[in-house]
């Protein structure tokens, strides 16, 4: 078997690079042998191999949207269920990911005792999922567990008030929930940095509409909502503003929603 494998997802850790890399070989796999395997199937075998053989410690959000993303779509999943839907990404928007080129923001050990701390909360309070917490079940945790699981608890509030918003094209009003979220993921999950909270403070000065960390802050990535008439001067802005003040090798890429993985066998 020869096969070529291309992409366009910048190379090295996070951004879902190596993700894309398994998806991509399983759905050749697939279309090769006839597999017929469920398209939601196949981000399930690509998280699984990065957890069990590669020891990273992935969740499922990116090998689906790497997996089932559709050009011009935002991918509304619920990662319990693997429900999934698409909403119109507005066509006046662009995102910003902005890579701070930090070594490293939050360990992967650090994320994964967040996690135990995250399954020893629902444990206390008995319950499977964040998505069954309420905010007013928190007071019963100590208060490390109280900030880690209302942290979760917050984050589902604002995944579906985000989906409405870009349902509703608010982009002044998704550009705050996801500000609203960076801070909340700083403060109460412990995982931001100076270098981060900058790149949001400096974006919003810029005329951005939103920013936050993603990726659990791995190597300090983030994406900033913005204007599409003005995205090149805020990237530009924020990136300039950022070298000046830190010693890391930042840069930028603007993104766009395109179709995900496809094969073609010839």
């Amino acid at each position: 078997m020869k096969a070529i494998i291309g992409g366009d997802l910048p190379l090295g850790p996070s951004l879902g690079a190596y993700t894309s890399l398994e998806t991509a070989f399983i759905s050749l796999l697939n279309a090769m042998y006839g597999l017929n395997m469920l398209p939601v199937e196949i981000p399930l075998f690509a998280k699984k191999a990065a957890v069990e053989y590669l020891g990273a410690p992935v969740g499922i959000s990116e090998p689906v949207a790497i997996c089932l993303g559709k050009r011009g779509k935002a991918l509304f999943l619920n990662s319990d269920t693997l429900h999934y839907s698409y909403i119109d990404f507005p066509a006046d928007a662009k995102i910003i990911l902005f890579t701070a080129g930090i070594e490293k923001s939050i360990s992967y050990q650090s994320y994964l005792e967040r996690k135990k701390l995250l399954e020893e909360s629902l444990q206390i309070l008995g319950k499977r999922s964040s998505i069954d917490v309420t905010e007013g079940e928190l007071r019963n945790l100590p208060s490390l567990y109280r900030r880690l699981l209302g942290f979760a608890v917050r984050e589902n509030r604002r995944v579906l008030e985000l989906r409405d918003a870009l349902k509703g094209e608010d982009l002044e009003m998704a550009g705050e929930l996801l500000t609203t979220s960076h801070w909340d993921f700083s403060r109460n999950y412990e995982a931001g940095c100076d270098e981060l909270n900058f790149v949001v403070k400096r974006a919003i000065e810029a005329g951005a509409y939103g920013a936050k960390a993603v990726d659990a802050g791995f190597n300090g990535h983030l994406a900033i909502l913005a204007d599409v008439d003005n995205v090149v001067q805020i990237a530009e802005s924020v990136l300039t503003s950022y070298i000046q003040r830190f010693n890391w090798e930042a840069t930028y890429h603007i993104v766009e929603p395109v179709d995900g993985v496809s094969v073609k066998i010839i």
